[in-house]
């Protein structure tokens, strides 16, 4: 971050969906006494990046970005990015195919470009592993994209999968909590 924020005392924000609610509390939980960030304890609704209207929400977040002094943004999103898209010849682009991956990442490039060139160090989280393998099989295929993009942009990408898996790679409702102790990390829905 340059500069560094008066103080050193950091403006945290966490962009996305409804599983950026969860990093929300987590970081809230693990870091929210720590004196040097300020973690704003409401995310900015992100819902996906596939609707029609994903310009002007990208749009509205420049706008938001210049107003807001943020210094970093965590973001994750993609639940709801498990579905065709139109592509400019009009016809659907199903998940996963390679029309849909290049739509998907021009996508994630602007919100990526557009937080950077506000200066904001963004961390971009990965989707974790989910209980249903037709689903699973998407979101690797997100994380795929997710990674490249963060890579080719200069950003920071937490890989989730991983933590959320069993010994096996497959789906686990629970887990290690950040002392290590095993706990329930997931909701019910999987």
């Amino acid at each position: 971050i340059t500069p560094f924020p008066t103080g050193d005392v950091y403006q945290v924000v966490v962009i996305g969906d409804w599983l950026a609610e969860g990093v929300l509390d987590g970081l809230v939980e693990s870091m929210g006494s720590d004196a040097r960030l300020q973690i704003q304890r409401k995310r900015w609704s992100l819902m996906t990046l596939l609707r029609a209207e994903h310009a002007e929400e990208i749009r509205s977040f420049e706008q938001r970005l210049k107003k807001d002094n943020v210094h970093v943004a965590i973001v994750m999103l993609g639940v709801q990015d498990r579905t065709s898209v139109r592509s400019p010849s009009g016809k659907r682009a199903p998940v996963g195919s390679e029309e849909w991956k290049d739509i998907y990442a021009a996508r994630v490039d602007k919100l990526m470009k557009t937080l950077k060139q506000a200066g904001v160090a963004v961390y971009w989280v990965g989707m974790p592993v989910v209980r249903r393998t037709d689903a699973n099989e998407d979101v690797q295929v997100q994380n795929e994209v997710f990674r490249e993009r963060a890579y080719l942009n200069g950003i920071r990408f937490i890989d989730s999968y991983a933590g959320f898996a069993d010994e096996q790679g497959g789906y686990s409702a629970h887990g290690p909590d950040v002392t290590g102790k095993p706990r329930l990390l997931r909701d019910d829905d999987g």
